[in-house]
């Protein structure tokens, strides 16, 4: 499907590959992805001639895997074939772990105005203890938000699915209405966006899971603890220096590009009017207090 999914001899053909990407997206097919090797497939030859491809692969439709969520797709390598076992697990090999979710603040909690009022209730702007830091305040925000949230989502979802049915009754009367003053029956959909956007979440939750990594003794691992392990210490060797050298960079002869009058403007401490957050995205968390800057 992609450039990437080989390796080695001549290139695949991009228009074959764009044939098949649009033969898969006509269908309602997706690709499920795999945990293992990378490559499915080796022409058995050695040297330049060696050819690596991710030949098979396992797609379903929207349907097929809302109802197996967990579902995964493993490549085995076999010593008796050229290609690789697929073997798809509809369900994990072992029980999930409870995972900590992080702290979003949700932009709808926005739309209600209770909202303002518990975030000032738990920031205590009249509150003179020093001890008591913006950190401290954003926790608190964040443990009062949570709270109100379970009670303001239960409600919300009660509202909502009521909503709902009087919305759909008023669409079937529509529906009904124009089939009967229209010669063709033109009203066949029925799917509203809600679907869409619920399977877009959902892939990418699959997305950015981790289902496990290999490390750097060539064993894959699945285990919580040993992935962190491998990620941690896999930056760690990219970051630091193996074989540190003793040069030292000349910089006699070079002509500075920054002025005093620049420095000192760039030392100054910023000011509050400098401070804009127009550019960010409303929803994202620019920071490790997991605020997104529609919380400020």
């Amino acid at each position: 499907m992609h450039v990437e999914e080989k390796l080695g001899w001549l290139e695949k053909d991009a228009t074959q590959m764009w044939e098949f990407r649009e033969c898969l997206s006509n269908c309602g097919l997706m690709d499920l992805g795999f945990m293992g090797q990378r490559y499915t497939w080796c022409n058995g030859r050695i040297g330049e001639q060696k050819t690596l491809i991710k030949l098979d692969r396992v797609v379903a439709n929207d349907e097929w895997r809302s109802m197996f969520k967990e579902s995964t797709v493993h490549h085995i390598t076999m010593s008796t074939s050229d290609h690789c076992m697929l073997a798809l697990f509809l369900k994990k090999k072992h029980p999930s772990r409870p995972v900590k979710k992080r702290f979003l603040f949700d932009a709808m909690w926005t739309r209600d105005d209770r909202c303002r009022q518990i975030i000032e209730e738990a920031w205590d702007p009249l509150r003179g203890d020093p001890e008591f830091t913006i950190q401290d305040r954003l926790k608190c925000c964040q443990v009062h938000l949570q709270g109100w949230n379970w009670k303001f989502l239960h409600k919300t979802t009660e509202e909502t699915g009521s909503l709902k049915k009087e919305i759909n009754e008023t669409l079937v009367k529509e529906e009904v209405m124009w089939s009967q003053r229209s010669r063709v029956e033109w009203i066949r959909c029925k799917d509203r966006n809600t679907k869409f956007f619920h399977v877009t979440a959902t892939q990418r939750q699959r997305k950015n899971r981790i289902e496990g990594l290999w490390a750097s003794d060539g064993q894959w691992y699945e285990e919580k603890e040993k992935i962190e392990e491998i990620i941690l210490d896999y930056f760690a060797n990219i970051y630091s220096l193996e074989h540190p050298s003793d040069h030292v960079v000349n910089v006699i002869g070079l002509e500075n590009q920054v002025t005093p009058e620049m420095n000192d403007t760039l030392l100054k401490p910023f000011r509050a009017e400098e401070i804009t957050l127009n550019q960010m995205h409303s929803t994202k968390s620019p920071s490790p207090d997991d605020m997104s800057s529609i919380f400020y």
